[in-house]
């Protein structure tokens, strides 16, 4: 039997670091899809990078053809991007890449901190870069979830970045995995500022009244201490409570929620941003900024509690600021992201009951920015 071949689906004009993964994943990714004409046999060889050197990652076996194309297409714009470090890269109109730097945990299973973060920010144009807390075999919403504590490593890593000069034009924290790891962290504060520099604190270690597992008052206490250097903290209504040393409340009124962010403020809080505040059958979000404006956000309530939607907001907040937004209108499209995500996730009778399908309402994301930014 003759092995049918194929022609490489094009040349690329230079090879990158990380391409065979990229292109693997893809494949992985359009060769499962339905409706596709007749699958063929596609070695990932074919896929020609230079003159000289073919793209040999992985053996994937037989893959559909069109799912092939459309890896190669998503290829060939990734190539004919600017590349900073490659002299030999196509120029390209436009600004450099913004990169963030994601502080949290990774939970293997659970669809929250980095697993969230990671894919809603790359989505949004920014190269993502990550510090992990903790790896989890899964969230803290999993009985029986094992954890293993990173702070050792993270000084290793700060260093080595040091050593490289690397900048990041805004920073994420999220869960840290101890609280030695809250000095760390105001050091890699105090090291990767700059004056563009916009620092997001997404305080988590409560909700609904109560800590997560691992967390105690002395942490709240000790995580205040990094509040006053962020430029943005995005607690939940419970986590805004224990920071400000307010006994949480099942119902409560806006007044209560200014008092709180007054607290807030005079314990040095920059701009403060209370999340996950139901009112007269509304969910959203409440604002006090520096300059003394405040803003809420109102969505109708859909009354569906996941883990996560906390990080699908912070994520999608802070990338609407990297991406040069005000607070007001990377609050919004949050909320509304959020928003969509969880009527997409209900209407969905499968969906599984630790996270939001916020990956089926990517398209949603992106669209906003698309037309913000033609406007």
């Amino acid at each position: 039997m003759t092995r049918q071949t194929t022609k490489p689906l094009f040349t690329a004009p230079a090879y990158f670091p990380g391409d065979c993964d990229f292109c693997a994943a893809s494949l992985l990714g359009f060769g499962g899809c339905t409706n596709l004409p007749k699958t063929y046999a596609v070695p990932v060889k074919s896929l020609v990078l230079n003159e000289q050197r073919a793209h040999e990652a992985v053996n994937l076996g037989p893959l559909r053809r069109a799912g092939a194309r459309a890896c190669c297409e998503w290829l060939r714009q990734i190539c004919t991007t600017k590349n900073p470090n490659q002299k030999t890269t196509p120029k390209t109109k436009g600004a450099p890449m913004k990169r963030i730097l994601s502080i949290q945990d990774i939970s293997c299973i659970g669809k929250c901190s980095q697993t969230i973060a990671l894919p809603v920010l790359s989505a949004m144009g920014i190269e993502t870069s990550i510090i992990p807390t903790a790896v989890l075999s899964a969230h803290t919403m999993f009985p029986g979830f094992t954890f293993r504590d990173l702070t050792d490593d993270i000084p290793d890593i700060i260093n080595h970045w040091l050593s490289l000069d690397i900048n990041f034009d805004g920073i994420l924290t999220g869960y840290l995995g101890s609280a030695r790891q809250i000095d760390m962290i105001s050091h890699i504060y105090e090291k990767f500022r700059q004056d563009n520099t916009i620092i997001i604190l997404d305080p988590v270690f409560a909700d609904k009244g109560r800590m997560y597992t691992g967390f105690d008052i002395d942490y709240a206490n000790k995580l205040g201490s990094l509040c006053s250097k962020a430029d943005y903290i995005v607690p939940n209504i419970t986590e805004a409570c224990y920071l400000a040393g307010v006994p949480y409340k099942e119902e409560y009124d806006i007044d209560f929620i200014e008092k709180i962010m007054d607290i807030l403020v005079d314990k040095g809080a920059k701009n403060v941003i209370v999340t996950s505040i139901q009112t007269n059958n509304k969910n959203g979000i409440v604002c006090r900024l520096q300059n003394e404006d405040s803003f809420s956000v109102f969505r109708d309530n859909i009354d569906a509690p996941f883990h996560g939607t906390g990080d699908l907001f912070a994520s999608t907040f802070a990338g609407g600021l990297i991406n040069g937004m005000t607070a007001y209108e990377a609050a919004t499209l949050a909320v509304d992201y959020v928003n969509e995500t969880l009527k997409a996730t209900m209407e969905d009778n499968k969906h599984n009951w630790y996270g939001v399908n916020f990956e089926t309402t990517i398209p949603y994301l992106t669209d906003r920015i698309r037309k913000k930014n033609e406007n």
